[in-house]
């Protein structure tokens, strides 16, 4: 039986997970370790990212937009993390 949440496969996520950190070169052998990839899949699958948002103003005007926006997914959906990227159109 596969397990899917919010289209991530559970399994290969944390095969891909202890893949990774094997590649860094951190050993999952270990009992304190063990458990590392399947904690990366549930916190990537509890992490809110709004990314790429197109805005057309000044710095100073972009960053308060970027924290009423990550404000706002945390006030509506309640996830565990939040993260925002903005990235101007045009120079301001």
């Amino acid at each position: 039986m596969v397990h899917e949440t919010a289209g991530i496969v559970l399994a290969a996520a944390e095969d891909a997970a202890r893949d990774f950190l094997n590649a860094l070169g951190a050993s999952t052998d270990s009992e304190s370790m063990q458990g590392a990839p399947g904690r990366m899949v549930r916190a990537h699958a509890e992490l809110v990212l709004a990314r790429a948002i197109p805005v057309r103003c000044r710095p100073r005007v972009r960053e308060r937009l970027t924290k009423r926006i990550a404000d706002w997914l945390r006030s509506q959906l309640d996830p565990k993390g939040v993260g925002v990227i903005s990235r101007p159109n045009t120079p301001a």
